[in-house]
């Protein structure tokens, strides 16, 4: 059912990261991010019939972003990604008891 939401955000050009329901969609402003962003809920609720949790739903600059673990971030005009460090610390955690 979300391989069609993949499709979509494909014709549209989007670049996007999604596991399961999870999903990242990156936009160029904050403007274009709040566009997607409706556009993407209503794509959910009237074409897949499917409800959004918007408590759990937002825009935010890249660099704020957490996802499955891992954040985001630029260094030397290109994108990276590195393990959160709250999730080393829980990692940490287990490993203790």
């Amino acid at each position: 059912m979300l391989n069609e939401l993949d499709k979509e955000l494909e014709r549209r050009g989007h670049k996007f990261v999604r596991y399961a329901d999870d999903m990242v969609i990156l936009c160029k402003s904050k403007r274009s991010a709040e566009r997607v962003m409706g556009s993407i809920i209503r794509f959910f609720e009237y074409k897949l019939f499917l409800k959004v949790n918007r408590d759990k739903s937002q825009t935010a600059p890249i660099s704020k972003v957490k996802f499955l673990g891992y954040f985001f971030y630029k260094t030397k005009g290109e994108g990276r990604l590195r393990v959160h460090p709250k999730s080393v610390s829980k990692m940490k955690a287990k490993d203790i008891t």
